[in-house]
């Protein structure tokens, strides 16, 4: 019995899985710059500091225009990839996915003050919901059919 009640009280397999399902969906949040609405374009003041910097030797990683991927610094530390300031956690109950950036949050919400437009690239879709639901459906379901074997 004490097996049982371990695997119903511990969902870290499905857990690791629905944070897999985040950073897919923050990869496409930046891959299609911006989802479900996309991302306000770069200013002609930061499209020309990225190509004064290209020219010294300091090109953007996916390009002059791409939004909030100059360095790939962010997008590394919220998909999985370990980066710098990455943030995430998975336990037995819950899983974390975030960024220690000190740009984030400035860069999630905006920046009036500065002109800088809200681009969200954390954020959780219906989609993203129902494909965790999904997840922990699955882990429930195979627990059940466990526990109805060993009884």
């Amino acid at each position: 019995m004490e097996s049982v009640s371990a695997s119903l009280n511990s969902f870290k397999p499905e857990m690791g899985r629905i944070q897999n399902v985040l950073f897919a969906s923050t990869l496409s949040t930046f891959m299609n710059q911006g989802r479900p609405v996309t991302w306000a374009p770069l200013s002609d003041a930061t499209i020309k500091l990225r190509k004064a910097r290209a020219k010294r030797g300091k090109p953007p990683t996916m390009g002059l225009t791409t939004i909030l991927i100059d360095q790939a610094k962010l997008l590394a530390s919220v998909t999985g990839n370990r980066g710098e300031y990455a943030q995430s956690e998975v336990s037995d109950n819950f899983t974390i996915v975030a960024t220690s950036n000190p740009q984030a949050a400035r860069l999630q919400k905006g920046d009036p003050s500065h002109n800088l437009p809200a681009r969200p690239f954390l954020q959780i879709t219906p989609t993203d919901r129902d494909a965790a639901l999904d997840v922990l459906s699955r882990g429930i379901q195979s627990r059940i059919i466990a526990v109805q074997g060993i009884l």
